[in-house]
């Protein structure tokens, strides 16, 4: 073997080792990274499979130059188709990680753009906390009885007991003229908590399609995983089969 051929022969040794090897740990380790959703690692490992894919075509063209005077042969011939095909393939899964990247990435746009709603029940529109409570100075005028009571505990005041007696008898009428208004306002109540099921109901129909986004693009990076694994597994024993043709016949 002249000096020519031995360097055709380590240049072809040395592609097959350094530019296969790396495509086939990408191939593999797509599915892995496809299942926890790692973008990052993805895309290096898809840049990883194009660059050292390129490369690999230095593998067919310097075992073209070595087995120049074998092209007769039909080991030969099938050892270049098999190359090919794998290439074909590879060319396959370069596009499938590519869709599982985008696939991703879409659902987890849609699943992080999805707004948190409050968990605890919406205040009606418009409602204050404590509508009707005065306070302040008026709750002191509007309150006879707080005033009567105010009254009594100054000492010198000899007709309090006439005023604190006068309210007493005044409670069982202010009691029942409230009775109508506590019961108009307990019957308006669900009224004004009807409104607010509005919003939450609004909500609820905007997240479907996004969840149902989210789905799909997920059952798409699903498929796209298990087509890489098929078809670098095929790929692998392609070139498995290469070896076995090289190794055997030369």
């Amino acid at each position: 073997m002249s000096f020519t051929d031995r360097l055709l022969l380590w240049l072809h040794v040395g592609f097959a080792i350094f530019t296969l090897g790396p495509v086939a740990a990408a191939m593999m380790a797509t599915p892995r990274y496809i299942r926890t959703r790692d973008l990052a690692v993805l895309r290096y490992l898809r840049r990883t499979t194009g660059i050292f894919g390129a490369l690999s075509v230095g593998v067919f063209l310097f075992g073209l130059l070595l087995g120049r005077s074998d092209f007769n042969k039909a080991w030969f011939s099938a050892a270049m188709t098999l190359f090919v095909v794998s290439a074909a393939l590879l060319v396959l899964v370069f596009r499938d990680q590519r869709r599982a990247i985008n696939a991703i990435a879409k659902a987890m746009a849609v699943g992080g753009s999805t707004p948190a709603r409050p968990s605890g029940p919406t205040a009606a529109p418009g409602s204050a906390p404590h509508a009707g409570i005065p306070d302040g100075p008026e709750a002191h005028q509007a309150d006879p009885d707080r005033g009567a009571g105010a009254e009594a505990a100054e000492p010198g005041r000899p007709y309090a007991a006439d005023k604190t007696s006068s309210s007493a008898a005044d409670q069982p009428l202010t009691a029942a003229a409230d009775k109508p208004a506590s019961a108009a306002a307990d019957q308006a109540s669900p009224a004004e908590d009807k409104p607010s099921a509005a919003p939450s109901q609004a909500s609820a129909a905007a997240d479907k399609p996004r969840s149902t986004a989210a789905t799909i693009s997920s059952q798409v990076a699903s498929v796209e995983k298990g087509r890489i694994a098929s078809l670098a597994g095929v790929i692998s024993v392609i070139w498995l089969v290469i070896l076995v043709l090289m190794v055997w016949h030369g």
